[in-house]
C-alpha cells in the first residue's frame, strides 16, 4: 500500500476526474489508488514517471501549503493507467477518460461497481492487479491493460508503451 499526505483524499478526487469515474467506481479507484506500482520489464519506470507527473501537474494547479513530498511517494496504479491513458489518449482518436474506461474493460474491472463491492470483490480486485503488475496474464496480453488478438511476441515481456501502440495499430486507432 501506498500513503501520500494531507492532500490525500483531495488529490485522488481530482485523478477520478479526470477519467470521469463515476461515483459508482470509487471503491475500485481507491483500491486502485493504494496500490503500489512496481515494475520490472526496462523502461516500464517511464509509466512512473508519467504517474508522478500528474502529482505535479496537481500540485502546480492546486498547492495550497501541500507538503511537496508527495512527489517522492510511491506512484499507485491508479496514477500510472491515468498517466499511461494521457499517452493513449495523445496517439488515438479517443479521450483520456474513453481510454480509462478502455483499460478497466480490458482488466475486465468493469463489474466492480460501489453497489456490488465486497471483501470478495476487492480479493479479486487484488488479483487483477497483481496479474497485471507481475505480467502473469496471457502472452496475447489478455487480463493486461492492452489484449492483442494478434501478437508478433509475448506480450508480458514487452514494455507497457509497446503494447499500447501495438493495440492502437491492432484496433485501429491511431491518429
Amino acid at each position: 500500500m501506498i500513503s501520500l499526505n494531507l492532500s490525500k483524499d483531495e488529490y485522488f478526487l481530482w485523478l477520478v476526474s479526470k477519467v470521469g469515474a463515476k461515483e459508482s467506481y470509487m471503491s475500485l479507484c481507491g483500491q486502485l489508488y493504494n496500490t503500489k506500482f512496481d515494475w520490472f520489464v526496462p523502461n516500464d519506470d517511464n509509466r512512473i514517471t508519467d504517474g508522478l507527473q500528474l502529482r505535479q501537474e496537481y500540485l502546480e494547479d492546486f498547492e495550497d501549503g501541500i507538503v511537496t513530498d508527495m512527489l517522492y511517494s510511491d506512484c499507485s496504479v491508479l496514477e500510472v493507467i491515468i498517466g499511461i491513458c494521457y499517452r493513449f489518449s495523445y496517439d488515438s482518436m479517443l479521450d483520456v477518460d474513453d481510454c480509462f474506461w478502455d483499460i478497466v474493460n480490458n482488466l475486465q474491472l468493469e463489474k466492480y461497481t460501489d453497489n456490488s463491492y465486497t471483501i470478495t470483490s476487492e480479493k479479486q480486485v487484488a488479483t487483477t492487479i497483481d496479474k497485471f503488475i507481475n505480467r502473469t496474464y496471457r502472452p496475447n496480453g489478455q487480463g493486461g491493460l492492452f489484449p492483442l488478438s494478434k501478437p508478433h511476441e509475448d506480450q508480458t515481456k514487452v514494455e507497457i508503451w509497446y503494447q499500447m501502440s501495438a493495440y492502437l495499430m491492432e484496433n485501429n486507432l491511431l491518429r
